[in-house]
């Protein structure tokens, strides 16, 4: 369990990973990361978001790789990605006057959001 403070004010996030088993057979493990934050009425629980299978592989940049960022468009840098490299799509949205943006995961864990001018579809040929 991961506590962090979101503000000067005595809050705290709570953050937690939860295991289940995936399949019957429990051979195969999934999990959710439930955040908690404050807000008017207490804590609040978010869920982390769950992959939709899909995967993309940054491109289209020249070699300079792009940045994830905390929410489409103006949000904070979280990361920077490479050229080539592999990401699980979370969730897609177009986002008026500045085109599609993709909710990605890194193989890290790390969450955030990326154009979609530069997240190119996976497939057998490209990795």
């Amino acid at each position: 369990m991961v506590l962090r403070p979101v503000s000067s004010v005595s809050c705290w996030r709570v953050s937690k990973v939860l295991l289940f088993p995936a399949d019957r057979m429990e051979t195969r493990w999934t999990s959710i990361r439930v955040t908690f934050s404050c807000s008017s009425t207490g804590l609040t629980p978010t869920a982390r978001a769950t992959p939709t299978g899909e995967r993309i592989i940054i491109g289209n940049t020249g070699g300079q790789g792009a940045v994830l960022r905390s929410d489409p468009v103006t949000g904070r840098a979280v990361a920077a990605l490479r050229e080539q490299q592999v990401l699980e799509v979370l969730e897609r949205r177009n986002v008026p006057g500045s085109g599609d943006w993709v909710h990605v995961r890194t193989i890290e864990g790390v969450e955030g959001w990326v154009t979609g001018l530069v997240a190119l579809p996976l497939t057998a040929a490209t990795h």
